[in-house]
């Protein structure tokens, strides 16, 4: 099978580089920087083609659309001008809608890997969650045949459904990093490291995940509503209004869920 992966981020990079060497599929990179691309590729050295979007391969099996969700229906337009509208088109969106590639579009779908990426990280494909949206049957088997492939865990979901996944997923990553962020900002301040907090981010990750309801393990000063300890901490971010601020309505948020 012949795959052409339209994109040069982290994405792309995760899903040339996991198919290349999982898979003894054919992969060819299109990318508005070919040289962006290339440098990428020859990083990580993958034994890859890497072309322009416009000199892209016009007879592929399949064409993964890896861009930021903004670009993915500008990119598929300029796609077309290179390959057939019946050619079999998926992007690789959590929140986007299958719908972006317009009403008369028959061969398109979705290949969301659930998953947070970086250029500079490599993911092992096996260990991520695949969703699959695709109405044509040839489109549906080919998807299979990639996922099952690459050896993934993976099942079909909606446009709707994949949605409210990846609103979920912006709580659970992105929001949580961020959290993150501000607690690393807290220690550096006073000469610490967020290492400082391994043993306890790993325990609340784990014990969350492993409840019914995370909800249900919910710790801290906010869950017993020990507004003392709230107002110390309060006080100890004066100087810092936009995290005082942020420790403050979070805290009545947990508080009210208590009520």
């Amino acid at each position: 099978m012949k795959i052409v992966i339209v994109g040069s981020g982290a994405v792309a990079t995760n899903l040339a580089y996991g198919i290349t060497t999982t898979t003894r599929y054919q992969v060819e990179i299109a990318a508005r920087n070919p040289q962006k691309a290339k440098d990428i590729a020859d990083g990580l050295e993958l034994k890859v083609k890497v072309v322009a979007i416009n000199k892209c391969d016009k007879n592929a099996d399949l064409y993964i659309i890896a861009v930021t969700d903004k670009a993915i229906e500008e990119v598929y337009k300029e796609l077309l001008k290179r390959i057939s509208p019946e050619a079999p088109i998926v992007h690789t969106s959590g929140s986007t809608s299958v719908d972006v590639f317009g009403e008369n579009a028959r061969m398109v779908g979705v290949l969301y890997p659930l998953q947070t990426f970086s250029r500079n990280r490599i993911i092992d494909l096996r260990e991520i969650p695949f969703y699959l949206e695709a109405e044509d049957e040839h489109l549906k088997r080919t998807l299979i045949k990639l996922v099952e492939e690459l050896e993934a865990n993976w099942d079909w979901l909606d446009s709707e459904k994949r949605k409210a996944i990846h609103v979920a997923a912006v709580f659970a990553c992105n929001f949580t990093n961020f959290m993150l962020a501000c607690a690393n900002e807290i220690l550096e301040h006073e000469g610490l490291n967020i290492a400082e907090l391994k043993p306890l981010i790993e325990e609340t990750v784990t014990k969350a995940i492993e409840s019914d309801n995370p909800i249900s393990v919910q710790t801290g000063p906010a869950r017993r509503s020990d507004n003392r300890t709230i107002f110390l901490h309060e006080q100890y971010l004066k100087n810092r209004p936009d995290l005082k601020d942020l420790y403050a309505s979070i805290s009545q948020k947990i508080m009210r869920k208590f009520e």
